[in-house]
């Protein structure tokens, strides 16, 4: 593990924490007051026939705050607790340290993450979607279609990028709260995680793909933060083929509006790859993709494509039935409440069964 001894220590002291705090979103009142946040797991273009790898699930945490000095970002000012723990666990890092056991290898403290602010740039010199070939620019060429052509309120969070593994394990450690188990099995596999105030990004996943499918991601990951700006912060952690389907739909959206794609090429690649599967039969139903647990649980017994994949067609039928601006007005109805069964009801007229079974038809459609 390639950490600085402080990076190293924090984890340690998490670790501790971890064995005697937990830490329960209050769920009960219907607002979770920090949000929450998305794991996204390698979005890459498909050809026909193959298979649209995408995994995202939202998690509650709890936000610390965050010091700055002199534009150096600082680790997370330790609580009293905090500081017992990390006193307890300083020892056993220290002679894991001396002893290479787990940490074969130091980083500088210097080695601070790259911090991008998730917003339009004041230079008028805008490249060619075609050529983006950095953060920045693919940063602002997203936000301004989701500005401009979707008119969507895209807040100023910031995008920090990771340079290892190990170090975005120990983001979502110290950002996320994330026990220190979930953390290494998360930094794994996923590229980014998206919460209240900034999107963590795993460079060394994200690196992988192409200029178009990094775009193609970001604006999947920007689109939760739209999502969480709309429903005034407030957990959104049911109904998620809604959520994730939406996201889809706009991160498709957004690449044929730079001409990286198209829309109709990509909606025809995910129902070829739908049919291969087995077709409606072979999909999960809305309730089977209501909450978090189910979400995941239907992604491991269907696969990939079968959820996200299939949760964008259902939104596509959802809009088709309604409109984009119902979509985005079921959002904004959770700044009055966390009743997601009545803000469905009141975004789009209909009860979330009634819609089951005309997106059942809309599928068949699609699908025979």
């Amino acid at each position: 593990m390639l950490l600085c001894l402080p990076t190293a220590l924090r984890i340690a002291a998490k670790m501790e924490a971890s064995r005697t705090t937990r830490f329960a979103p209050p769920f009960g009142s219907g607002r979770e007051p920090f949000g929450s946040f998305a794991i996204t797991k390698a979005r890459r273009r498909h050809s026909p026939g193959s298979q649209l790898i995408s995994q995202n699930a939202a998690y509650p945490f709890h936000r610390e705050d965050v010091t700055r000095q002199a534009g150096r970002r600082l680790a997370c000012q330790p609580s009293d607790a905090d500081t017992s723990h990390m006193l307890r666990a300083s020892r056993a890092v220290i002679i894991a340290f001396l002893s290479g056991v787990g940490m074969a290898q130091s980083l500088p403290c210097d080695a601070a993450p790259r911090e991008i602010p998730i917003a339009i740039t004041e230079s008028s010199d805008r490249p060619d979607p075609r050529k983006i070939a950095d953060y920045a620019s693919a940063i602002d060429a997203i936000v301004r279609v989701l500005m401009q052509k979707f008119d969507l309120p895209v807040p100023r969070h910031t995008f920090t990028i990771y340079r290892t593994r190990e170090e975005f394990e120990a983001a979502l450690i110290e950002h996320m709260r994330l026990a220190p188990a979930l953390a290494q099995s998360t930094a794994s596999f996923a590229q980014a995680a998206v919460g209240g105030q900034r999107i963590l990004v795993n460079e060394v996943e994200v690196e992988k793909l192409s200029w178009p499918e990094r775009i193609e991601l970001i604006a999947h990951e920007i689109t939760h933060t739209v999502q969480l700006e709309l429903a005034g912060h407030r957990s959104l952690v049911r109904q998620q083929w809604l959520t994730e389907g939406f996201a889809e739909w706009i991160a498709y959206s957004v690449t044929e509006s730079l001409g990286l794609d198209d829309l109709s090429r990509q909606r025809a690649r995910i129902i070829a790859l739908l049919r291969a599967e087995g077709g409606v039969g072979s999909l999960p139903s809305l309730a089977e993709m209501n909450t978090l647990a189910q979400f995941i649980g239907a992604r491991r017994k269907y696969g990939f494509a079968a959820t996200f994949s299939h949760s964008f067609l259902i939104v596509e039928c959802l809009m088709k039935r309604h409109s984009f601006g119902a979509v985005v007005e079921y959002f904004r109805h959770f700044k009055v409440s966390g009743n997601y069964a009545a803000n469905f009801h009141l975004a789009f007229g209909e009860k979330v069964e009634d819609f089951e079974a005309e997106s059942a038809r809309c599928l068949t459609r699609l699908l025979i």
